[in-house]
C-alpha cells in the first residue's frame, strides 16, 4: 500500500496558483496510474489530499492571518484542519478496512471542496 498526502488544490483550482495546482492534480493521476500498473502485484495506492493545514510554516507566515481567514471562510466546518486530523484517513487506507480501495484520492478538507464560490 502507498500513500502519498497532496492537497487539495489538485481536485479544485484555488486562486492564481496555476503552477501549483497543475502539480497537485498531476500528482492525483500518478495515484490513479500507479494503482493501475501496480494493482496486478495486490498493491494498493491512494492519496490523501488536505485542506491547508495549520502548520508551523503556516503559522510564521507573514500573511498567514489573511490565508487562514479566507481558508476559514470557505470552509463549512468553519476551521482550517491540524495536521492530526489527516492521521486517521492514512490509518485507514494503510489499514485491511481499505482493502478494495486503490486508485482514490481522499480530500479530508472540512468540505471545502463542497463549497463552490462564483463571483456575481
Amino acid at each position: 500500500m502507498r500513500c502519498k498526502i497532496i492537497v487539495v488544490v489538485g481536485i479544485g483550482a484555488f486562486g492564481t496558483n496555476l503552477a501549483y495546482n497543475v502539480s497537485k492534480a498531476g500528482l492525483d493521476m500518478v495515484t490513479k496510474q500507479f494503482a493501475l500498473e501496480l494493482g496486478q502485484y495486490q498493491t494498493r495506492v491512494n492519496s490523501v489530499n488536505p485542506q491547508l493545514l495549520m502548520t508551523p510554516m503556516i503559522k510564521n507566515l507573514k500573511d498567514g492571518l489573511l490565508l487562514e481567514k479566507d481558508f476559514i471562510a470557505r470552509t463549512p466546518m468553519g476551521r482550517i484542519a491540524k495536521v492530526e486530523e489527516i492521521v486517521g484517513p492514512i490509518m485507514y487506507l494503510l489499514s485491511d478496512y481499505s482493502s478494495m480501495v486503490s486508485g482514490q484520492m481522499h480530500p479530508v478538507d472540512g468540505g471545502l471542496l463542497s463549497n463552490i464560490a462564483v463571483k456575481v
